[in-house]
């Protein structure tokens, strides 16, 4: 595996595909990618104090978007799809209600939990990042015939539609994974500040072409899909 994984990571940076976008550069990828983690996991960890004071209330429908406003959830949409947004949105709930948890353990037994780190993060900083994946795709939207007919004689040959050509309004998206350390630091209760390092995968996905804007703005952009710990790393 040590060796197939930087061979598959060739192989893809060297597919046709890309080299018909050259907007796509990997080494500003790179070097803005540090800070939109870092930002992202700033932001994420940010909601996550007012989201478990939302339990400490009467409970609602989405204790999610009663905590933050719409500004807030619009801006953090922007940097995620939104299958990411559920993921955190499951991260987020289950953190806050392992801390809702560890408070009343803490005052049904006091003195037992004195080493356990609070649940609010400090400071956040990503470094040393590597390329991990790069995967490119052409997404065709599904050929439809006008022909009625056809589909009403049951003696009419069958026809696959995907043998069918190309048509020209096709999507290009990128997905690429990077391997990366995220530094941060919590405050124990006893006023003790200890810094932890986790290596972590973030999936970012863009559109090389056939970006679905209204404005006419066919830049490259990119949005965090995913991140996990990378237990496969480690």
């Amino acid at each position: 595996m040590p060796l197939l994984k930087p061979l598959t990571l060739f192989d893809e940076l060297n597919n046709p595909i890309l080299h018909q976008y050259p907007k796509f550069n990997i080494q500003e990828f790179l070097s803005g990618c540090t800070f939109a983690l870092e930002q992202f996991h700033k932001v994420k960890d940010g909601f996550l104090p007012r989201l478990a004071q939302a339990f400490d209330k009467e409970d609602t429908a989405n204790k999610w978007t009663d905590s933050l406003t719409d500004d807030e959830i619009a801006n953090f949409q922007k940097m995620i799809t939104p299958e990411c947004y559920d993921i955190c949105l499951q991260d987020s709930m289950q953190r806050a209600i392992a801390g809702h948890m560890y408070e009343q353990m803490k005052k049904e037994e006091p003195g037992s939990f004195t080493d356990i780190m609070n649940p609010n993060v400090g400071d956040t900083e990503v470094g040393n990042i590597a390329l991990v994946s790069v995967r490119v795709e052409e997404i065709y939207p599904p050929v439809f015939r006008d022909d009625k007919k056809k589909d009403n004689d049951p003696d009419a040959p069958l026809e696959d539609e995907s043998l069918s050509p190309p048509v020209d309004d096709s999507q290009v998206v990128l997905q690429v994974e990077v391997l990366y350390e995220l530094q941060q630091s919590s405050v124990s209760d006893k006023g003790e500040t200890m810094e932890r390092t986790y290596v972590m995968v973030g999936k970012f996905e863009g559109c090389l072409a056939g970006y679905p804007s209204s404005s006419g703005d066919d830049d490259l952009k990119w949005r965090i899909a995913s991140y996990r710990p990378a237990v496969e790393w480690v």
